[in-house]
């Protein structure tokens, strides 16, 4: 074993790399064909320092153009696995790795043959072991004692057949996956199922003042709106990069920012306990999961039923988007293009009213504008003074100026969105309830009972129907963070969608081999593993783990596009006169049924109005627990008001009765971090 000595392949190595130099020297004058310099792999070498230090840097001073501890680690593991094959721990996580990147299973096996790697049956066995510890690491969550929350959702998985035969035609998997959660530090009376049986029935005592939001509410988003617009400008304005006290706005801009009840950032205990052959699309397939979750905690069915489960499931944007040739359906919208055309526009409105304060005729001139911390902090103040305000969009409505009030609403809308995100990602209960006021309203009035019932519903039971230890609990239950760090925080639903996203697309088995059977087994409750194990293996190797953050495509040519676009328009400039009305509606005769009348709303006041007009009321009276009748039933009728035909613009957004936007989709469920293997 002399010969494998890293020294003596290094001497070996020196005197050949002389007799190479000597022939290239000699060969120089000689012409070629091709007159290019052969450049060696950027990534080779280019490892971490920690890797370095581990393994050390003499093989590059030695002239070796690769790592001599990894190939040698590679040829005794093929060595020994060929000699015998019980020694194949090696070999098993290389099979393992080359699987999980969707290698081909004829790859597969001749990566075997040659004794780099065991066989596909052997790697299918180890799925399967794996998948069947990460279940009870889930399954012991559960019985430790440790409050704990589950979460569930849909799994849909169309399988098309090239050839279709009766007994070989398209069909559909309608699966359910499941992930448990631990919520450390809760006070054991949350799960008492008693105390929140002998709360129901007191959102009787509810009110409207419970659901309206009060003088400190706005006084809170007013300063996130400030803050807000001012991380905006800090980000996405031309020549930000160079101002000298960027980082005093920054902190500045924070500062602003409302905070409530944040949770401290800790890294979550999430357990994937894998998919269920169950389609939890219904109330029978809800019922149904729940039992199954209770067979699989392998807890009585008394213990089971004596505790509370925490169970969740759960200028015009068509210019804007003409202008910036995104092709995507208004139709079939996908949330992650709609969020990003809401930002984009967003960000054009403050940058174009930078505009207009600092009297500029070009987005060029933006780069030239250095504020200090204290004109930044005044002007996003007379921003959202001037641009979030119901009484300055209802003087533009005075004087027929629908262009700025609409805008007027959208920017106060699209900042109240973005609280909610900020909010979620500091995990603030107080802050996300707080917007459900005012969405509770919005939803309202727009014509989206079903999201304002879900609103009015949280508000309400939160209120009087939660003891502080249950209402804890459901607190951490919303939220996940996979790093512990601030500002990292999830919902907790996204963190299964992630999960869908790895079975569906990544971990997927290929052909034939797609059944629920299969993805039960060996392809769901083990993915956290399989991403875990690729990591380390590709960094043990040398592969960088570069940052797995997401980074946004620059914006600024679309930015500069739209502000532009708007600047030349004067759109928040007040102009009489500029309507955007609804057609009128006429009969056969031409006789004038519904004049002509403004599509420009408010969906704030129109939804309070609709609320105070008898829906809270009787949205209490069905949903109050009598203890001798049990609920009473539904609300009768949507409470439409006379603008409901006002608000239809021949988009999906016209059904109220279903959820129109497709997430399902891998920018849709990343949230900032490569969610990639």
């Amino acid at each position: 074993m002399d010969i494998l000595d890293p020294g003596k392949l290094a001497a070996r190595y020196e005197v050949s790399k002389r007799e190479r130099i000597a022939r290239q020297e000699s060969e120089a004058e000689l012409p070629t064909e091709n007159d290019e310099e052969w450049i060696e792999d950027e990534e080779v070498g280019a490892m971490p320092e920690e890797l370095s230090s581990e393994t050390g840097k003499h093989w590059a001073l030695k002239g070796f153009a690769r790592n001599t501890t990894f190939t040698l680690v590679f040829v005794i593991s093929m060595m020994t696995f060929t000699r015998n094959s019980a020694c194949n721990l090696f070999a098993l996580i290389m099979g393992l790795f080359l699987d999980i990147g969707g290698t081909g299973s004829q790859v597969i096996s001749t990566m075997s043959n040659a004794g780099v790697c065991v066989s596909v049956s052997t790697i299918e066995r180890l799925k399967k072991i794996l998948s069947d510890d990460a279940k009870k690491k889930a399954v012991d969550l559960m019985k430790t004692g440790t409050s704990f929350f589950s979460i569930f959702d849909n799994i849909n998985i169309y399988l098309r057949k090239h050839q279709q035969r009766l007994f070989n035609s398209n069909s559909m998997i309608h699966a359910t996956n499941a992930a448990v959660i631990a919520i450390p530090d809760i006070d054991k009376t949350a799960e008492d199922l008693k105390i929140k049986l002998d709360n129901r029935g007191k959102r009787a005592n509810a009110t409207g003042a419970d659901i309206l939001p009060t003088a400190e509410d706005q006084e809170k988003i007013y300063g996130s709106y400030v803050g807000l617009v001012m991380h905006m400008i800090i980000s996405y304005c031309p020549g930000s990069s160079t101002w000298k006290h960027k980082s005093e706005m920054i902190n500045m801009a924070n500062s602003k920012m409302a905070s409530d009840r944040p949770l401290p950032p800790e890294k979550t205990d999430a357990r994937p306990l894998g998919v269920f052959d169950i389609n939890e699309g219904s109330k029978k397939g809800i019922i149904k999961m729940l039992q199954s979750l209770q067979e699989t905690s392998t807890l009585s069915k008394d213990e089971w039923a004596g505790k509370t489960h925490i169970v969740a499931d759960p200028g015009s944007l068509a210019k804007h988007k003409g202008l910036l040739n995104r092709t995507w359906d208004a139709a079939k919208p996908n949330y992650a293009d709609g969020k990003a055309l809401i930002r984009h526009s967003l960000i054009a409105r403050i940058l174009y009213s930078i505009m207009l304060n600092q009297k500029m005729t070009y987005f060029s001139e933006l780069s030239n504008w250095k504020p200090s911390p204290e004109e930044l902090s005044t002007f996003a103040h007379d921003f959202v003074d001037n641009f979030t305000s119901t009484k300055r969009a209802d003087e533009a409505k005075a004087v027929n100026d629908d262009y700025l009030a609409h805008s007027i609403y959208f920017i106060r809308d699209a900042l109240m969105f973005c609280e909610f995100e900020h909010a979620v990602s500091f995990a603030d209960t107080g802050r996300i309830l707080r917007v459900f006021k005012f969405w509770s309203l919005s939803f309202r009035g727009a014509g989206l009972h079903n999201y304002a019932r879900e609103c009015l519903e949280l508000l309400v039971r939160w209120k009087y129907e939660l003891d502080p230890p249950l209402r804890a609990a459901l607190e951490r239950s919303w939220f996940v963070n996979r790093w512990g760090l601030p500002g990292r925080w999830i919902a907790a639903d996204l963190y299964v969608e992630q999960l869908n996203f790895w079975v569906k697309r990544v971990f997927i088995a290929k052909g034939a081999g797609v059944t629920v059977q299969y993805i039960i087994e060996k392809g769901s409750a083990c993915v956290e593993i399989f991403r875990e194990i690729s990591h380390k293996f590709a960094r043990t190797f040398g592969h960088s783990d570069h940052a797995r953050r997401h980074k946004e495509v620059n914006i600024e040519h679309d930015l500069r596009l739209l502000s532009e676009g708007m600047l030349s328009a004067r759109l928040h400039i007040q102009t009489p006169e500029r309507p955007v009305q609804s057609a009128a509606k006429v009969n056969r005769h031409g006789k004038i049924l519904t004049p002509a009348q403004s599509m420009i709303i408010d969906c704030y006041d129109l939804g309070a109005e609709i609320l105070n007009d008898g829906k809270f009321d009787e949205f209490i009276c069905t949903t109050t627990w009598d203890p001798a009748v049990g609920f009473q039933g539904e609300e009768n009728g949507n409470g439409e008001s006379n603008f409901v035909d006002v608000l239809l613009n021949g988009t999906t957004f016209d059904s109220t009765r279903r959820n129109p936007i497709s997430t399902d989709d891998y920018n849709d469920v990343d949230d900032g971090d490569d969610i990639q293997p």
